[in-house]
């Protein structure tokens, strides 16, 4: 049964706060946020450098930004593996807010350049990655769903009680957990 975590993003051109090593030893520029909610804290260290133009909303109607540009993992050289943010959209070029946090490997979702379909050649989107809190991640996917929520194939693939964003806030690098 697949859940989908859906959160707001209230930032876009973060100011760099932290490093991030990549399996290569470089370092690349990334803003950690703490994201408080109903169910605990998760914080996520968001890719400023290398998946730049990635964010969202959550389609509050008051914040819904436009479509932004897609940026595919082939490109960013992020992947979706256990604890990855990824966008959620229709086609390519189409997210303007929500975003799913991995429970597992789900590197299925990664651009795929030699895939027949133009829909997996660009995969989805990585923009970040849970660096403290997967314990809440895991909390909130194991939380009791509703059979009746959704429409298509989404019904019965909602929460029964939506978990709520109480805060999200930018931390300095020191001050943050070590994940």
């Amino acid at each position: 049964m697949i859940k989908r975590i859906a959160f707001t993003l209230a930032f876009l051109a973060a100011p760099i706060a932290a490093q991030e090593q990549s399996d290569a030893g470089q370092s690349y520029d990334s803003q950690l946020v703490v994201i408080e909610t109903t169910m605990g804290d998760i914080t996520v260290s968001i890719e400023t450098e290398r998946a730049p133009i990635t964010g969202g909303t959550q389609m509050e109607p008051e914040r819904v930004l436009a479509p932004i540009a897609h940026e595919p993992t082939s490109s960013t050289g992020l992947s979706h593996t256990d604890g990855a943010l990824s966008m959620a959209r229709y086609d390519p070029g189409t997210a303007t807010g929500d975003f799913s946090i991995m429970i597992k490997d789900q590197t299925g979702l990664d651009a795929n350049p030699a895939s027949s379909d133009p829909n997996l050649q660009l995969g989805f989107a990585v923009f970040g990655y849970v660096v403290d809190g997967m314990e809440v991640v895991h909390a909130i996917h194991a939380a009791p769903i509703d059979p009746d929520k959704g429409e298509g194939w989404m019904k019965g693939q909602l929460l029964a009680e939506p978990v709520e964003i109480i805060d999200m806030r930018r931390v300095e690098a020191a001050s943050a957990p070590e994940g």
